[in-house]
């Protein structure tokens, strides 16, 4: 079906086995700033899955360059042996194997270097205002030998290649663009002065490898930044004049700047073919196999993507919740594959935290390799009969994993529907709705009984080894004086049974999607919408993979009045008064008729009580231990079927 896609691509004198490309993103987990052995076993579970080309995170050039505190780089004394090993272990793989080099410039980190960062122009780093020394003759001459020694060591370790970062997060990128260069010298201006260093360094680059070895550069698509950044267009017109003026092999293109790091690692909100446009204007520009990204991983759109032109998908977040992808897609198991739902809620790694990639869908992502971590061989457990109480995302995973193992497995929910919580989320989302669909047609693979309908209760509990409860948190709310006249609830509850308000209050404890998603409905259904939030702005969890970017360009089209660091004081009749957390000012807020919380659940572990001591082996998982997230209720689901036995 997918002839395209498993169509081999020539780049330079090597092939890859198909178009499928597990693109550089940071995991944060470098070892003395070198590849090692957690980050091996990560990218090789993605190599046994088939990828045809993968191309390593980005290594830095310079000492003086540390944008993160577990950055790659390429300079330090081990880093030779370190390359080598990831090297010679997934060349045992049919597949093409990249380096990428970078220096990340003024977006870079000067609190861990301790120096300053190195920019063309001195543009403030947009999150901590830091203004950047101008690069001098001195720095380009440094940078120029920076990247060649990385080339040189890359390729002496058993790299195919050389992939040069001219995108997001470059140096490189910042030369080119007149949003960052503002300079009146040779290196600024016009484009040809804009370009001379990216040249100058790929010229060098080139040099060093020889005609033979790869050498890509990922470079940017749209910057979105009309004021004074390029779009399209304008880049295609770099990559056609930097491809005439020195062999280069492919372009992987990349989208956003400084000023939009949201478009380049996109999230839920945007169509996985966004950034489709850019690459096919770079494309036709160049005539050069060019690297889709973007956030693809729909097998029938990328059929149509690679097939219009010489091309590749990067599907990096789909082999994140998936490494199998292409070895099912090949096998026609196309249905087998767990979707991503692009959340970013692990893969996103451009935090203070520095925290190491995880995934919300796929428990063990980032866990390749380490003690007790399975990843495609699983423990038997034939024969074992296993109730899971709660068909969340705890239940589900868990239920799903049992059943893998062999378990007889039956998955209790008192909805008429299995999904959970995240069931009201996925009605405006469908990425939702499409990780749900996958948990029903494993599980309806392996035979596991679903009885819906039908709440799970200790009497049932005799009936198996072992229960895992994954009720899911009890909806709680503030207590509302007897005085008030209007509709109290949460939003949770809300949103399984909306209805119209005149005016409506959402108090918005959580920053995220359940107060959205709230008013949302409130809109449609015509109501004047008062949206409290005791934070000092609004959406506050969605700042942890910027999704609250979109939620505000939402909220400027909405019928919407919003009220920051606010919390409910008096509530008497149709009137809320609201109190500064700060000044402890007041203001009231009157004729409302509706007032809806979003605010945690609280644990809910009456079942799992009532089967302590017994001697069914029980656990309890997920929300109803402790209301957290997504990521956390599959996590936990993973484990238990791993660990209820042991009980």
């Amino acid at each position: 079906m997918y002839n395209n896609i498993f169509s081999p691509q020539k780049i330079n004198s090597l092939h890859t086995i198909n178009r499928l490309v597990f693109g550089p993103h940071r995991l944060n987990f470098a070892e003395g700033h070198v590849p090692g052995q957690r980050r091996l076993a990560y990218y090789e579970e993605r190599a046994q899955g088939g990828v045809g080309l993968i191309i390593m995170e980005g290594s830095m050039i310079l000492p003086q360059d540390y944008p993160y505190a577990t950055v790659l780089n390429i300079h330090e004394p081990s880093a030779s042996k370190s390359y080598a090993l990831i090297a010679q272990t997934l060349k045992r793989y049919p597949l093409l194997l990249i380096g990428q080099l970078n220096h990340y410039g003024g977006q870079g980190n000067s609190e861990i270097s301790r120096r300053p960062l190195l920019a063309p122009s001195p543009i403030p780093e947009i999150n901590t205002n830091a203004v950047p020394k101008i690069a001098d003759d001195n720095d380009l001459a440094l940078l120029i030998e920076g990247f060649t020694i990385g080339a040189r060591l890359l390729i002496a370790s058993g790299f195919d290649g050389v992939e040069i970062n001219v995108a997001q997060y470059s140096l490189l990128r910042q030369f080119l663009s007149p949003l960052t260069n503002l300079r009146d010298d040779a290196y600024g201006g016009v484009l040809e002065n804009r370009a001379k260093l990216p040249l100058q360094i790929i010229k060098s680059v080139r040099q060093e490898l020889g005609q033979t070895p790869i050498l890509g550069l990922r470079l940017c698509g749209d910057e979105y930044a009309p004021w004074g950044g390029l779009g399209p267009q304008e880049w295609a017109k770099i990559a056609a004049y930097l491809c005439e003026s020195i062999q280069i092999d492919y372009i992987a293109v990349e989208n956003g700047s400084l000023y939009s790091s949201h478009k380049t690692f996109a999230g839920i909100q945007e169509p996985e073919d966004y950034a489709v446009i850019a690459a096919k204007q770079i494309g036709l520009a160049v005539k050069k196999p060019v690297i889709v990204g973007g956030s693809l991983q729909s097998p029938d759109l990328i059929e149509s993507i690679v097939a219009e032109q010489t091309c590749l998908a990067d599907i990096t977040r789909a082999l994140i919740s998936d490494p199998y992808y292409p070895q099912k897609l090949a096998a026609g198991l196309s249905t087998k594959i767990k979707p991503c739902i692009l959340c970013r809620s692990g893969c996103y790694t451009h935090t203070q935290t520095n925290n190491p990639i995880a995934c919300s869908v796929n428990p063990r992502a980032g866990c390749e390799g380490m003690p007790g971590i399975e990843t495609n061989i699983f423990k038997q457990d034939r024969g074992k009969k296993l109730a899971v109480a709660g068909a969340g995302a705890a239940g589900l995973q868990a239920a799903l994993r049992a059943a893998e193992k062999g378990a007889l497995v039956t998955l209790y929910e008192e909805q008429a529907h299995i999904g959970g919580l995240w069931r009201l989320y996925s009605k405006s989302q469908p990425r939702l709705e499409a990780l749900i669909d996958y948990y029903l047609r494993m599980l309806r693979l392996l035979n596991v009984e679903i009885k819906l309908n039908q709440a799970f209760c200790a009497q049932h509990a005799t009936d198996y080894d072992a229960v895992i409860i994954a009720v899911g948190a009890l909806p709680q709310r503030e207590a509302v004086l007897p005085q008030a006249d209007m509709l109290h609830t949460s939003a949770v509850q809300y949103l399984h049974h909306p209805q119209p308000a005149k005016h409506a209050v959402v108090y918005d404890k959580l920053g995220n999607w359940q107060a959205q998603l709230a008013c949302r409905k409130l809109a449609t259904l015509g109501a004047h919408i008062d949206l409290v939030s005791p934070d000092s702005y609004l959406a506050a969890l969605d700042t942890f993979n910027g999704d609250f970017i979109y939620w505000y360009e939402e909220l400027a089209k909405l019928p919407i009045q919003t009220y920051k660091q606010k919390t409910l004081g008096r509530i008497f009749g149709a009137e809320i008064i609201l109190h500064d957390q700060y000044s402890g000012a007041e203001e009231l807020l009157s004729e409302v008729d509706m007032l809806i919380e979003a605010s945690a659940g609280k644990e809910n572990l009456n079942i799992y009580q009532q089967l302590l001591g017994s001697k069914i082996n029980v656990l309890a998982v997920g929300d109803c231990v402790a209301p957290r997230n997504l990521a956390s209720a599959i996590r936990e689901g993973d484990l238990a079927a791993e660990e209820v036995w042991a009980n």
